[in-house]
């Protein structure tokens, strides 16, 4: 269902959760590489 969105942009909010989804995924990196550190 996380693929879809790529294919089947067709709801304006599913590109939205979408960006929201990477947007946090780099904040958590981010986050991780300051702990780890």
């Amino acid at each position: 269902m996380l693929v879809a969105p790529t294919y089947h942009p067709v709801k304006g909010g599913i590109s939205q959760i979408a960006s929201a989804l990477s947007m946090a995924t780099m904040a958590e990196t981010s986050l991780r590489q300051k702990a780890s550190t």
